[in-house]
């Protein structure tokens, strides 16, 4: 949706940004799309559901750090908690197939290497 003559509406602007954040967070691309909907959400008139993707985004990102510390200390459970809880937000959608995947993968050939 573009601007309305009247000013009313997202700008040309907020709408770009929020396209882009919107495909950054598709492809998984979490902190580059966060940094172009927090620009999209800075402007008047967004639609609500650029908020609500960066929040989403924003968790997502939190509880992947949660899991990254979790994982470097070896608390195998902990990172897969967090993992997952970062993951269910997404569950439908095959970017996370895709990540948890590798994750399996590479959390097998860790615990299998040490």
């Amino acid at each position: 949706m573009l601007a309305k003559p009247d000013g009313s509406g997202p700008s040309h602007g907020a709408l770009w940004r929020y396209t882009l954040g919107r495909v950054l967070y598709d492809e998984g691309e979490l902190v580059p799309a966060i940094k172009k909907l927090r620009q999209a959400t800075s402007r008047p008139g967004i639609q609500t559901g650029a908020r609500e993707l960066l929040q989403l985004a924003e968790r997502m990102i939190s509880a992947r750090g949660v899991g990254n510390a979790a994982f470097s200390h070896g608390d195998w459970a902990a990172a897969a908690a967090s993992y997952t809880q970062a993951l269910q937000a997404r569950q439908n959608d095959g970017l996370t197939r895709y990540i948890c995947i590798h994750i399996y993968i590479y959390m097998c050939m860790y615990i299998c290497i040490h």
